[in-house]
């Protein structure tokens, strides 16, 4: 599964989630630069950054930056540290940035009148998914003011 297309996915869903990615690698560790691991708000994952207990301490950070939606950055030296005993003594280096991914915010418009096409515009280019909502008219120009939706 490719990683941004499930990213693209969770935010139109409206979830949150959260990518991992290695930024920095100073000497030999069990993956490479920008390795990335999504988490989803539900746990599950896609992608890796190589596994083991540093990819168990990147995944508890993710689920608190799903949290607080805060970004955090993490530094890993797999030498002969006693917690990193299971395998992952590469002696190298790595840093991970872990960043929150929130949902497409929605602009809600009642009325769709000459400035709610502006503003829907505006929210538009703000990032926002926009929805015009208008009551439906009992004459000829229902047709034309029915609900609108830009992304």
């Amino acid at each position: 599964m490719d990683i941004y297309e499930e990213l693209v996915r969770l935010r139109n869903l409206g979830q949150k989630c959260a990518l991992a990615t290695i930024v920095e690698v100073r000497g030999s560790i069990p993956s490479y630069e920008s390795a990335k691991l999504l988490v989803r708000e539900d746990g599950s994952m896609t992608g890796t950054i190589g596994g083991g207990c540093v990819e168990a301490e990147v995944w508890n950070a993710a689920r608190e930056v799903i949290q607080t939606e805060k970004p955090k950055h993490l530094t890993f030296n797999l030498g002969q540290d006693a917690a990193y005993d299971n395998g992952l003594i590469c002696g190298g280096q790595l840093d991970v940035f872990v960043e929150p991914v929130l949902p497409v915010p929605h602009a809600f418009i009642f009325g769709a009148g000459h400035i709610s096409k502006s503003l829907s515009k505006v929210a538009t280019l703000a990032g926002f998914a926009s929805v015009v909502i208008e009551k439906p008219l009992q004459s000829g120009h229902a047709g034309r003011l029915r609900q609108r939706r830009r992304r």
